[in-house]
């Protein structure tokens, strides 16, 4: 499940505008828990100012503990142009410029979400850190695991973590030379 905000607009800025609200995804992960088959969160994409609000963090954080779903994966976002423009529609005044001065950018320009990269701006690496550490904080305490070693959390579809792909042809493998 690919869980961003408890609030259905948020998620839907976050996730993209047919993402399904958190509470009908934990509706269905709990019936899909019920039948024994495991089911794991993504949470994310992680940002700045939009999760730095504890309260919901740690209702969403018991709402999936609540649903038997056990494993956690936290996965701190990009900001793009078009997530950018969606959260702005959704966040309280003065929330949208926080964002971005969380990412380098300054909010006073025209139109402060065209200068974002296409494929998305970054945190820094302590910025992205310490936010990842503090939402892991919350999910913790409400008996979730973050990454669990062996579980089903599909950590390794996370595009933040995953190594580029590098090609190997079978004539590179079977090659050698004499």
């Amino acid at each position: 499940l690919e869980l961003a905000h408890p609030r259905p607009a948020h998620q839907r800025a976050l996730v993209g505008p047919t993402a399904e609200p958190a509470a009908s995804l934990l509706l269905h992960a709990q019936h899909l828990r019920s039948l024994d088959i495991e089911v794991a969160v993504h949470m994310g994409p992680l940002l700045p100012v939009v999760h730095d609000q504890h309260p919901e963090i740690v209702g969403l954080a018991r709402h999936i503990a609540a649903a038997d779903i056990r494993d956690v994966h936290l996965a701190v976002g990009r900001l793009t142009p078009a997530r950018g423009r969606a959260l702005a529609e959704v966040l309280v005044h003065g929330q949208a410029g926080a964002l971005l001065r969380a990412f380098g950018v300054d909010p006073r320009a025209d139109d402060p979400w065209s200068t974002l990269p296409r494929d998305g701006a970054r945190l820094s690496g302590l910025a992205a850190a310490t936010l990842r550490h503090s939402v892991r904080r919350h999910v913790e305490q409400a008996g979730l695991r973050v990454d669990h070693c062996g579980c089903p959390a599909q950590c390794h579809l996370d595009p933040e973590l995953t190594p580029r792909f590098v090609p190997l042809l079978t004539s590179d493998l079977f090659e050698h030379t004499a």
